[in-house]
Formats: structure tokens, C-alpha cells, sequence
């Protein structure tokens, strides 16, 4: 691995990273901190499972999530990470975008009222779990790991890659948590407020997307530290990388729109037919 836990890797070093293939199938990452949190985290997931059993869909879409979650952070994608900024964005955006409503999709709604009675997390679920923070922390996350200087570090320093994945995702749940909530005691937030934070995160996905895309020189030294992955520059490789969010974003957002549509004629369906029984 090319990061460090403390001390910044040398020119040479990452010169030596950069120089050679991005994607290679022996550099899978057997970090032991990393996995001992994806064991932790599966086995977390299977407590649940059996003390709020979920239904049969939501079983598999955790452990789906967790299998995407392990690809995106040991596979050799980690290490693609450190050489290339779009195989950084894909690890990313399968962190946000994939893994994060897959976990918000499985989890039961048992477990749900389970955590929001905690005295411990209670609250910050409560205060977490609403449009406007769960808004705000999502798009902080994403637009704060993408300031240049943090993004250098994060690639740098193992501890902080950790950090900006576990913000990433926490983010990810509370704002995926709330457009996919499937009982609305849970979440005060009407079919239209989801509507409009997946219409708002689009536009503010596009700005990040565009700026990577369209700039006129590469944001990121540590991607010019040495020749760039596949021979392209580092330049190309950033808008490569701000291409594939404009794109990934665009498709989950039309995803989630067309999801959250099928639900309100659901809903109004439901409501025409219960008066139309009344008497």
C-alpha cells in the first residue's frame, strides 16, 4: 500500500505506484483494521437479522451491501485509489451511491424504532434522520473530502482514507436513510421534500462534477507525483473521474425519482379506494 499511518510516502514512492498498472489483482488490501471493521460490521449485520427479522429482499440487499462495501475497500479498487483520481471516485461513489441506500433499504423497521428508543443514540438519530441535516451532513461530507488539501491527505494517510469512508457513508445513510424511509413516523418528510432533496443533491453533483470536469488544470498534486495510470495525464484522468460522477449521479437520481413517484401513486391509490369505501 502506498499510504502511511504517519509519515507522508516519498516522490519515489509514489512515482514508483503511479508508474505502474492502476488496476493490479495482487494488491488486495489485508489491512487489519479494515477488516476487522467489514467482520464487525457483518457480524452486526447478522444480529439484526435474526433480533428484527427483515424481509427476504432486505436479508439480501445487506448483505449485498456489505460484499460492495468489502470489493470497495480491500479489493485492488484500494489501491487504484491511491494512483488514479477516477478509480478514487468509483470507490467513492460505490460508498455513496451503492452501498449506503442498500443499507438504508435493509434495515428493518423494527430495528429502526429499536434504535430511535436508545437513550445513547436516540436522539442524534432523531436529530440525524430528518431532510435538512441529513441534507446538509451528506453534501459537507462530499464537498469537504473534495477540497484539495483534505483530498491529498486522505490519500496519503490510511487513518484519514478511514475517516473520509466512514464520513462517506454515515453521510450516505442519513440522507439515503430518509428518501427510502418506509413508514413516515419515522421520518417527518413527505414524498415531495424527498423529491426535492434528490432534485437539490443532482444539481449540487452536477457543480462538484463539472468543476472537475471542465477544469483547466488538475486540482489534486498528489496525482501529479510521477506518470499518470493507462498514460493518461493527471488532468484527464480528474475529468474522467468528475465525468463518472455527473454520470453515476444522474442514474441514481433517476432511480430514486422514478422510485419515489411509484410510491405516491401508490399511496394516492390506496387513499381513492379506502374513500371510496366509506360511506
Amino acid at each position: 500500500m502506498g499510504r502511511t499511518s504517519g509519515v507522508a510516502p516519498t516522490l519515489s514512492t509514489l512515482s514508483l505506484l503511479r508508474s505502474e498498472a492502476a488496476l493490479r489483482w495482487d494488491t488486495w488490501d489485508w489491512d487489519p483494521l479494515v477488516l476487522t471493521g467489514l467482520f464487525v460490521t457483518a457480524v452486526a449485520w447478522s444480529w439484526i437479522t435474526r433480533r428484527f427479522p427483515p424481509r427476504r429482499v432486505q436479508f439480501w440487499y445487506g448483505w449485498s451491501a456489505l460484499l460492495i462495501l468489502a470489493l470497495a475497500v480491500v479489493s485492488p479498487l484500494d489501491y487504484g485509489a491511491e494512483v488514479s483520481f477516477t478509480l478514487h471516485m468509483a470507490q467513492h461513489l460505490l460508498l455513496m451511491l451503492v452501498v449506503a441506500p442498500l443499507l438504508a433499504l435493509a434495515a428493518p423497521l423494527g430495528f429502526l424504532g429499536w434504535l430511535r428508543r436508545q437513550p445513547a443514540l436516540g436522539p442524534i438519530i432523531r436529530a440525524l434522520w430528518s431532510p435538512v441535516p441529513a441534507f446538509a451532513f451528506y453534501h459537507l461530507a462530499l464537498f469537504l473530502w473534495h477540497i484539495p488539501v483534505l483530498y491529498g491527505a486522505a490519500v496519503r494517510y490510511e487513518g484519514l482514507h478511514s475517516l473520509q469512508h466512514v464520513t462517506f457513508l454515515l453521510g450516505g445513510l442519513a440522507f439515503w436513510g430518509v428518501i427510502v424511509a418506509p413508514e413516515p413516523r419515522l421520518v417527518q418528510a413527505t414524498i415531495g421534500q424527498r423529491v426535492v432533496m434528490v432534485l437539490a443533491a443532482n444539481i449540487l453533483g452536477w457543480v462538484l462534477s463539472f468543476i472537475l470536469a471542465i477544469s483547466e488544470r488538475p486540482l489534486y498534486a498528489v496525482y501529479l507525483e510521477g506518470p499518470g495510470p493507462w498514460g493518461l495525464s493527471a488532468l484527464t484522468d480528474m475529468r474522467l473521474g468528475g465525468a463518472a460522477m455527473w454520470v453515476a449521479g444522474n442514474l441514481v437520481s433517476g432511480i430514486a425519482l422514478m422510485l419515489l413517484l411509484i410510491t405516491a401513486m401508490r399511496r394516492e391509490d390506496i387513499s381513492g379506494r379506502e374513500a371510496a369505501e366509506r360511506p
